[in-house]
């Protein structure tokens, strides 16, 4: 049990998670699943790697982990996956300036209004 907090360990039904267990699914969603797959989707790949959330509390033995521990690897990761997404946003702005310059190109070019797209 966990000496910081051994109520986290409790469950209200053999069947339901205690907040360890949640917090180990939170930790490896985070870094298996979340993470993994908002990467696949921006780097155009075809397949997401398979996860079995419901069997990682067995098979990973959620029960047996400290909740101070698992709390703070789910807090890690998180904050990982927060810098790492901000720093998809320096990208973003670039290509709201790439954008810009064809808008203003293609009104050049174009034999009609654009307004119906928006203002820039």
């Amino acid at each position: 049990m966990d000496k910081f907090n051994p109520d986290a360990h409790s469950k209200p039904s053999p069947q339901q998670w205690s907040l360890n267990e949640f917090f180990c699914h939170l930790d490896n969603e985070e870094r298996e699943d979340f993470k993994a797959r908002t990467e696949v989707c921006l780097s155009n790949l075809k397949e997401f790697a398979p996860i079995d959330p419901v069997a990682w509390v067995k098979d990973r033995n959620y029960g047996a982990r400290e909740f101070t521990r698992s709390s703070e690897d789910f807090s890690g990761k998180r904050v990982n996956s927060i810098l790492w997404l901000r720093s998809l946003a320096h990208d973003l702005l670039h290509f709201r300036q790439i954008l810009k310059l064809e808008y203003a190109r293609l009104k050049i070019w174009a034999n009609h209004s654009l307004e119906y797209a928006g203002n820039w």
